[in-house]
């Protein structure tokens, strides 16, 4: 091999080489079949594969892809481990504290997605991301409950990106949450101009209407929105509550099996369990009294 090799010009590889381009073949392997498993939903092998493959060499982007497959698993505290890795090395990438934040926000982490994306909302500096930070940032403050400063952010998302219209939803939630019916119904208004007749415009616009005791035009817009989507669980379930306001006993509790059905709950969980997580999932906007 060495004399071949010396014939046609080449070097011949040494032990150390050879073991190291075998490494970089095997690193890329596992790599790419971590890749393969997690678009076949073979989460767990997916996450054995990028381990693998980082115990050979330490590369962000397949430390992005094992935090993801962390994330789809629920293993949230080993995703945030990761994501610290990437966040160490690229402090100024608001992409990767979205990421954080994000799954922070399923943790039910309030505190930890305002520290997260706060340094990046406050800066001098305009990101391209401005709209999702200011956005993420709102929604802590929801789940913290200073919801007059989650308008703020929604409004500065709107600034940075008149057309991001889930601002304007989240926005429009949260007058409602906040008891402002009428700055709720302006924006509920320009989405439905804007949008047409969309599932989440027509329940927000439901929603407002019962809140100003407009009973029976709310229920025709629950009637849209189950019409056009008999499997709209906010649709069903409010539409039920509603139709018991309305002294319709039988056909709330039949909306409210429906959505259950729909939703995968149903007859095993405890119903007075139930009932509390209905209420907690139907009347964030305190409409049902």
């Amino acid at each position: 091999m060495g004399f071949w090799k010396t014939l046609f010009g080449g070097e011949e590889e040494t032990p150390e080489q050879e073991q190291q381009h075998q490494a970089e073949r095997d690193f890329d392997v596992l790599k790419t079949d971590g890749q393969k498993a997690s678009r076949l939903g073979r989460h767990e092998y997916a996450v054995a594969c990028f381990t693998k493959a980082l115990e050979i060499h330490d590369d962000l982007e397949t430390r992005d892809y094992l935090a993801h497959e962390y994330i789809r698993m629920g293993q949230f505290d080993e995703a945030l481990g990761e994501i610290k890795v990437l966040q160490d090395a690229e402090p100024d990438n608001a992409q990767i504290a979205l990421l954080r934040a994000n799954v922070k926000y399923m943790q039910e982490d309030y505190d930890g997605m305002k520290e997260t994306l706060l340094p990046f909302a406050n800066a001098e500096t305009t990101y391209d991301e401005s709209h999702l930070i200011n956005y993420w940032v709102a929604k802590a403050f929801i789940g913290l409950g200073e919801l007059g400063k989650a308008i703020d952010y929604l409004t500065k998302s709107i600034s940075d990106m008149p057309d991001y219209w889930d601002a304007y939803l989240l926005r429009a939630q949260t007058y409602l949450k906040s008891g402002d019916v009428d700055l709720a119904e302006k924006d509920a208004n320009f989405l439905l101009a804007q949008l047409g007749e969309q599932e989440e415009t027509l329940l927000m616009q439901a929603r407002i209407e019962v809140k100003k005791d407009k009973l029976d035009d709310a229920l025709a817009i629950y009637n849209k929105v189950v019409d056009a989507n008999p499997f709209s669980v906010e649709g069903l379930r409010e539409r039920g509550m509603l139709k018991k306001m309305l002294g319709d006993e039988a056909g709330g509790e039949a909306d409210i099996a429906e959505a259950d059905e729909v939703n995968g709950t149903g007859a095993q969980e405890d119903i007075e369990e139930k009932t509390k997580q209905m209420y907690k999932n139907i009347d964030a906007y305190g409409i049902f009294g």
